[in-house]
Order: C-alpha cells, then sequence, then structure tokens
C-alpha cells in the first residue's frame, strides 16, 4: 500500500516559502537567490534534502500540486529519514540502489556519477516495458 504523506518515517525540520512554480509533494527542491523554493535544477555535489510536503493544514494530499506563488510546505531531512519521493521515468531501481538528484524536475535516479543523496527502500520499474505508472518510491535519506 502506497504511503498518504511524503514524510514516511522521521522528524524533519519544516518551513515554509512561496513556490517559483509549480511544484507537487515529493518534489526535490532548492532555494532561490530570490528567496522562494522551486524543483532542484541539478546534482550539485551539497544541497539540502528538502522536499516539497503536502499541505496538511488545510487538508491537502500528496497528489494536490502547489501553483507558481503558492506558500509551499517543505521538509529538510535527515540522515535515516524516509520520504516518499518521485523517481524519473525510465529508471529501473532495485532495494539498496543509491540514488541521485536528477538533471531537472526534482525526481531522483539511480545513481549514475553523482552525489548519492538516498537508498532505495523498494524497487520500482518505472522503465518503458514496466507498464508501471506510479512514479513514486520510498527513499532512506543518506
Amino acid at each position: 500500500m502506497a504511503p498518504k504523506t511524503i514524510t514516511v518515517k522521521g522528524n524533519p525540520v519544516r518551513g515554509e516559502k512561496e513556490s517559483e512554480a509549480a511544484i507537487t509533494p515529493g518534489h526535490l527542491c532548492e532555494l532561490t537567490s530570490s528567496d522562494t523554493i522551486q524543483k532542484q535544477a541539478g546534482n550539485a555535489l551539497n544541497f539540502l534534502r528538502m522536499f516539497a510536503l503536502e499541505n496538511s493544514l488545510i487538508g491537502n494530499e500528496i497528489g494536490t500540486a502547489y501553483a507558481d506563488g503558492d506558500k509551499v510546505q517543505y521538509g529538510i531531512f535527515n540522515g535515516g529519514d524516509e520520504v516518499y519521493a518521485f523517481l524519473s521515468d525510465g529508471e529501473n531501481v532495485v532495494i539498496g540502489d543509491e540514488l541521485e538528484a536528477g538533471s531537472t524536475d526534482g525526481e531522483l535516479i539511480k545513481r549514475a556519477s553523482g552525489t548519492p543523496i538516498a537508498v532505495a527502500k523498494e524497487a520500482q520499474d518505472l522503465s518503458a516495458s514496466s507498464n508501471s505508472s506510479n512514479g513514486r518510491i520510498i527513499a532512506i535519506i543518506i
């Protein structure tokens, strides 16, 4: 059964920032120089493990996206915390695979050459042959 919240396990540091563009809970995010939040745009060596959270304060679920300019609830996760994050389309990971930030869109990918930020807690096949429509994965933050 799929989680109904982005924070699966742990106690992330929570915050709120205005969005630079549309963001869905589960996207890996970054702060901008204009003091807003946007989807993580690349794989840097050091960045916050910050994911958009569902806005449970007003009853929204994980599938309810934030619009451009909305106040986004986010969590900064620590080692050992578990997050229900987006996995990029086309990825095929097994339990224990290291995950890194994708190049765009705030999604995780199987580690190729970047900095690992999480480990897959479950297997997920989003390759073209899998016919899977679930683009999320439970990841343990490193």
